[in-house]
């Protein structure tokens, strides 16, 4: 499983147990690699290990459907260095206002 587990691809996981409280065990499935294709990418690799930081700080369990859309696509263009850049500033905005710190950039000083 170390090939499907990488930083940047995308898997379906799914968690199965008899109860709640037993320890169950994973099934998963690859969705999408993308790490074979941003591992040529010194930048693109930065910036999967950027995402991945930011996505860490969000509570667990914690439903974001939105962060998660922005982060997929963000990670389908990690490697256009003309894109990568603005999505990411982008998301850690996006990041702020999830976690409670969101910014009025329209306000004038």
């Amino acid at each position: 499983m170390r090939a499907v587990l990488q930083p940047g691809n995308q898997v379906d996981a799914l968690w199965r147990a008899r109860l709640d409280h037993q320890l169950g065990s994973y099934t998963v499935e690859p969705l999408q690699s993308r790490a074979a294709r941003l591992i040529d990418h010194d930048f693109a690799l930065h910036g999967v290990g950027f995402l991945s930081a930011l996505l860490r700080l969000l509570p667990e369990r914690d439903p974001n459907g939105e962060l998660f859309e922005m982060a997929r696509l963000i990670a389908d263009r990690l490697d256009a260095v003309d894109q990568a850049p603005a999505l990411l500033a982008r998301f850690e905005i996006a990041m702020l206002g999830a976690l409670g710190f969101g910014l009025d950039l329209d306000a004038a000083s």
